[in-house]
């Protein structure tokens, strides 16, 4: 089923909530946003997370929680969004204190600012694929 574009918007929203929320790198409620057979086509990479472990549900959580273990204290703030058929683009500013290892970089204790541009694609009004790129 095709949902609106503002619609897509809105979980792109909703699901940003969830991330900043989340509570000992646990993130709650992934299953309403992302579907099952979801592929991550950049996750990070951490102990638990290698780079080819990008395909289903499990995968994207750890993913995230690789992220929100790194950064417990993660802000997003979305700078632009765009929108076409079953896809939006997402440019955002990711904050947070790095107090957890990430892609093997051990804890530094300070504020790392990310630019970060996200797109999404959509399937039956949860996120389906995502593709992202990050830089200080």
């Amino acid at each position: 089923m095709a949902l609106s574009m503002e619609h897509n918007k809105e979980r792109v929203r909703a699901y940003f909530d969830v991330l900043e929320q989340h509570t000992d790198g646990a993130v709650a409620d992934l299953e309403e946003y992302v579907a099952d057979d979801v592929v991550n086509h950049n996750p990070v990479s951490s102990d638990d997370v290698e780079i080819g472990d990008t395909h289903g549900i499990a995968a994207f959580r750890r993913h995230l929680e690789a992220l929100t273990t790194a950064f417990p204290d993660l802000r997003i703030d979305v700078q632009d969004m765009l929108g076409e058929d079953d896809r939006v683009a997402v440019r955002f500013v990711l904050r947070g204190t790095h107090e957890g290892t990430l892609m093997g970089i051990e804890p530094t204790g300070r504020e790392i600012t990310l630019s970060v541009i996200a797109i999404y694609r959509f399937d039956d009004g949860k996120i389906a694929e995502r593709w992202g790129e990050a830089s200080r």
